[in-house]
């Protein structure tokens, strides 16, 4: 199974990414043979490129950490400006209401 895809793989057209109208840097990347081969086969499912599967995944990483960045100074920023304080320390059994 594993051979007929690979063989496959070597003879199946090569999709591209669609023109970008923004320049584009190359990048070199070092990947273990066993997840390069893993990812062309889901590029080959998705009628997609190994590249264009990496650009996806940088996106949304950098997104979603910009997201929770953002989300923690927000937090910081609420909590800096809140001025309240206990009367006395709390304790395991007053936070969960017990005698």
């Amino acid at each position: 199974m594993a051979a007929a895809l690979y063989t496959s793989l070597r003879s199946a057209p090569c999709y591209t990414d669609p023109v970008q109208s923004k320049a584009m840097t190359n990048l070199t990347l070092a990947l273990d043979d066993a997840l390069l081969q893993r990812a062309r086969e889901v590029a080959l499912r998705e009628n997609t490129t190994v590249n264009a599967l990496v650009r996806e995944f940088l996106t949304h990483y950098v997104d979603a950490r910009s997201r929770r960045l953002e989300a923690l100074s927000r937090f910081e920023a609420v909590a800096s400006s809140c001025h309240s304080a206990s009367a006395e320390p709390w304790t395991r059994e007053s936070l969960h209401g017990r005698p």
